[in-house]
């Protein structure tokens, strides 16, 4: 008996309420099946009907409903529940599955409904017909018997007859002799007796147009709100007998429909239906919910390491944020990045690169507790979730455990292999308290953590580069410059030996109408990174041979350098400008002056030196900016077509305090010279190094010493009133 409970319990999958309803539902069929079996009629009928309500009474003492199984349906109110906290997707799936029984179970209704209606008026034909065929015999028997009478008059029809005649009498409301002109004609066999009102309403109604010879006519009248069904025969040329029987097709045509047997035909045919559908639904819909489920897990996991992936991670934040208070703990967002992944896969192939991603998600998840979360971001990023107080050290804790388990020596393949990591963190609700925020924030944290060679960063705002005044003096750069919303200052630049003022370095200054003046060094970065430094150096090269001619109109012959970008130098467009604005605009006679950095110049040095020996066949001087900075080869640097050399500030400044600076800075102007180069030093200051670059015999210098970048006006007003004039450079 236990082990009976126990299995029915199992399998149970009826609650109380459709309990009772299967107890009354099974005590009704079993009495009407068997204390009413007269109600259908039908012994088999009978039989079906007692069985299926025996088998609802078992079921609702065993709480398991054979149908409900097979159909995977269960009404226990404490699966309803579980149904309704079920994952969303389910919960879909199942409210999909319900409607589409509920449409199935309409559209069953709504056929039984029309099988109904045209059963309804089969029904109701069929009454007319039955009523129709009483009144035409009971006119046949009239008319046989009038004319009986009028070829023997004394003669009476057999007793037969007239009970015949009689009886049918008794069925209708009116028999009646009459002619074309509605003129009632005495007969022995006419019924007139029932209502007379019905005799004077009958005559009135006849159109003797409409009686033919030997046609039976058919019409209906309303007489005291009852329906009549006339029914006229001819009896001879002139003379037709009429009968009016009461048509109760509607009713009869109902009760005939609405009978115990049909009733329950129909009801056994919607249940039928409704189960049919119910368990084709659900074993269709079962693969349909595991590819459901599949795909589901797909899209939230990793398929190589099982782990969650970065659509499953803003489930877990959302969950998580949702979950925590701030005010008393918080979670922090770990981003581990594998050290030179990419090279084990080239060196070792795919196939161990996978193996060791398998093994490093397994190492996270055997430091992992069940308050942490562990998902695959990309190829070698993976991301750790895990709770904190507010002082962080839990999670510092879990960094350097995460790190000591990922680098320790494994064996991948036959090979022994020890793996770095770097890792970036960032702090609910400290940093943000929204989950894309705090995975953008551990990004910007480990992408400085691989810039400053650290094994571990947390997120500084100071080092976030990537804010939002970035993204918007981003878009406002590229209006910026199509709307001539930039201006250029000017630099002078000295000959010191000769005394003389010998050209400005042009450069571009931006100034936001929201955040204010943004320096050169980030606009002009932004410009690269963003494709937008052709159109800046552009707009800086018309705006520039503008000025020199309005210069040049005053009476002044001033040389502008411009400074390109590495980028420059591959662009075709460029190129074919600046020989524009040289033969054909105003930086002719050698006022235009271009500058490389020697970075620039160095990342590709075949392209840059076929860049300059167009810009030498122009009679464009170029200048190496910078020098010093960048890793200079001899080998192409005495092959570049260069005019001046400019040293970087960072060899110009405080070199009086330190001699080995002195000594290289000396250095670096004799080799200019030695290779053919005017000498130009950058960032001058005070008048100390000036007299010292003097006596090294550096050609020229700018800097804030000389003069600081100034606007054109400002530039002509310095020049007249400097000491720079001892080569005026007026026409």
């Amino acid at each position: 008996m236990q082990v009976l409970k126990m299995f029915l319990g199992k399998y149970r999958n009826m609650g109380s309420v459709d309990r009772l309803i299967r107890i009354a539902l099974g005590l009704t069929c079993i009495a009407i099946g068997i204390l009413a079996s007269d109600v259908i009629g039908v012994p088999l009928l009978n039989l079906l009907l007692v069985i299926f309500g025996v088998v609802n009474l078992i079921s609702s003492a065993a709480s398991v409903c054979p149908a409900y199984a097979v159909c995977d349906i269960s009404t226990v109110e404490s699966e309803r529940l579980i149904s309704e906290t079920d994952d969303g997707d389910m919960s879909v799936i199942r409210k999909i599955q319900n409607k589409i029984v509920m449409f199935a179970a309409a559209i069953v209704v709504i056929v039984l409904g029309i099988f109904s209606i045209v059963l309804f008026h089969g029904a109701h034909d069929l009454a007319m017909s039955e009523d129709s065929l009483r009144g035409e015999a009971a006119a046949l028997l009239a008319i046989e018997l009038h004319k009986q009478n009028s070829r023997d008059p004394g003669r009476l029809s057999t007793a037969s007859t007239l009970e015949s005649y009689a009886e049918m009498a008794k069925e209708v409301d009116l028999v009646i002799f009459h002619d074309r002109n509605s003129q009632k004609i005495d007969s022995s066999f006419q019924l007139l007796g029932k209502d007379p009102a019905l005799v004077e309403e009958f005559l009135a109604s006849i159109d003797g147009s409409e009686l033919s010879t030997g046609e039976i006519e058919r019409d209906m009248l309303m007489h005291n709100g009852k329906g009549l069904l006339r029914s006229s025969l001819p009896v001879s040329d002139n003379t037709w007998v009429s009968v009016m029987i009461t048509s109760d097709s509607h009713s009869g045509s109902i009760s005939k429909l609405l009978v115990p047997k049909l009733l329950i035909v129909g009801l056994s045919v919607l249940w039928l239906a409704i189960w049919g559908v119910t368990y084709g639904l659900k074993k269709y819909s079962k693969q349909t919910i595991k590819a459901a489920r599949e795909l589901q897990y797909r899209s939230t996991h990793d398929p190589l390491t099982g782990l969650q992936n970065r659509i499953g991670l803003d489930e877990v934040l959302h969950k998580r944020i949702a979950e925590t208070d701030d005010m008393k703990n918080g979670f922090a967002v770990i981003l581990v990045d594998l050290v030179r992944f990419r090279y084990v896969n080239d060196t070792l192939g795919y196939e161990l690169g996978d193996q060791l991603l398998v093994e490093v998600a397994d190492r996270l998840k055997s430091i992992s507790s069940e308050f942490y979360s562990v998902i695959r971001m990309s190829s070698d990023v993976f991301c750790v979730i895990c709770p904190c107080e507010h002082d962080r050290a839990n999670a510092c804790r879990v960094a350097n455990k995460i790190q000591d388990c990922i680098e320790a020596q494994k064996q991948l393949g036959d090979i022994p292999l020890n793996m770095q990591t770097r890792i970036g963190m960032s702090f609910f609700p400290f940093d943000s308290k929204t989950g894309p925020e705090l995975v953008r924030l551990a990004d910007i944290a480990l992408s400085q953590a691989k810039k400053n060679n650290t094994r571990i960063s947390y997120y500084q705002a100071a080092n976030d580069s990537h804010s939002v005044r970035q993204l918007t003096l981003l878009a406002g750069l590229r209006s910026a410059i199509e709307e001539d919303e930039l201006t250029l200052v000017y630099q002078p630049k000295v000959d010191i030996q000769a005394g003389t003022f010998v050209g400005v370095e042009a450069l571009a200054r931006w100034t936001h109408p929201t955040y204010g003046f943004v320096s050169p060094m980030e606009f002009v970065s932004w410009a690269e990174k963003s494709g937008l430094i052709d159109k800046l150096t552009m707009w800086v090269l018309r705006s520039a041979e503008t000025q020199s001619r309005l210069w040049k109109e005053a009476g002044f012959h001033i040389p502008i350098a411009i400074n390109l970008s590495p980028v420059n130098l591959s662009s075709e467009a460029l190129t074919h400008l600046i020989e524009e604005l040289v033969k054909e605009g105003d930086f002719d006679r050698g006022l235009l002056e271009l500058e490389l950095t020697e970075n620039a110049v160095m990342e590709d040095p075949v392209k840059a030196l076929q860049t300059m020996e167009k810009f030498q066949q122009l009679d464009i001087p170029i200048a190496i900016d910078d020098f010093g900075t960048g890793l200079s080869s001899f080998t192409y640097l005495r092959r570049f077509p260069v005019s001046n050399l400019k040293i970087d500030r960072s060899f110009v400044m405080d070199t009086e305090n330190e001699d080995r600076d002195a000594v290289l800075l000396r250095s670096m102007i004799e080799l200019g010279h030695n290779l053919g180069c005017v000498v130009t030093a950058e960032g001058v200051e005070d008048a100390v190094v000036l007299d010292m670059l003097k006596q090294y015999g550096c050609n020229y210098v700018q800097g804030y010493g000389v003069c600081k970048p100034a606007p054109a006006q400002e530039i002509i007003e310095w020049y007249l009133s400097s000491d720079y004039q001892g080569q005026r450079l007026a026409a």
